[in-house]
């Protein structure tokens, strides 16, 4: 039997493999048919398709690899991200109360209020606009035509 024909009677009828030999014992017809084709690459009697076919799966392997690191590292980052905002949810905690108790924090807390230029930030702290802010241009794009 060719080794075209093998791969084909592989594919399409799994129950069969019985009769091919094989060290290893693969239950999923898919892998079954790569198996046989990384045995016949090794012995140089692969057809160019097949070698194609390799080559796409292993593309597809090393994509999907990739993919995974990717998502670990982005997963490494959010982390990071959380860790950093919860810093700063605490330290304006702090700020806060000190400023009740200690004049100096309650001035460099006046400072840090009257230096916010969003309108949002001013908002949240219950600070007028500013005057260039007074039309409603508080963003960059509000200004574009």
């Amino acid at each position: 039997m060719s080794i075209r024909a093998r791969l084909c009677v592989a594919a399409q009828h799994p129950h069969l493999m019985g009769i091919f030999p094989s060290k290893i014992h693969i239950k999923r017809p898919l892998d079954r048919v790569f198996h046989i084709a990384k045995t016949m690459a090794m012995t140089d009697q692969i057809s160019p398709a097949l070698a194609r076919i390799l080559a796409k799966r292993a593309a597809a392997e090393k994509l999907i690899a990739d993919t995974i690191e990717q998502e670990r590292r982005l997963r490494e980052l959010g982390d990071d991200r959380r860790l950093a905002t919860r810093r700063k949810i605490i330290i304006g905690g702090e700020l806060f109360a000190l400023a009740g108790a200690d004049k100096a924090a309650a001035a460099m807390l006046e400072r840090i209020k009257g230096g916010l230029k969003r309108h949002q930030d001013r908002a949240a702290f219950g600070l007028p606009p500013l005057p260039d802010q007074a039309d409603g241009a508080d963003s960059p794009s509000a200004s574009v035509p």
